[in-house]
């Protein structure tokens, strides 16, 4: 991004196409989800683990947690 001097003398920022492109350096495929418990999508427990990417097999009703696998 480049700095340009404005009328009154105040730089404003001003960006060139290269500045605005995503860098070869961006995590591609970044998860949109963050990995959390969320509420169990097959409503068999009251909560699932989401690692970023996918369902995984850990579970947790009322408070204690097991293991699950997830089914497709």
């Amino acid at each position: 991004m480049q700095t340009v001097a404005g009328p009154l003398g105040d730089a404003a920022p001003q960006s060139s196409p290269a500045a605005s492109a995503p860098s070869a350096t961006a995590s591609v495929g970044a998860p949109s989800v963050p990995a959390n418990w969320y509420p169990d999508p097959s409503k068999r427990y009251e909560l699932r683990y989401w690692n970023g990417t996918a369902w995984t097999e850990h579970v947790a009703s009322g408070g204690v947690q097991s293991v699950d696998p997830p089914r497709a």
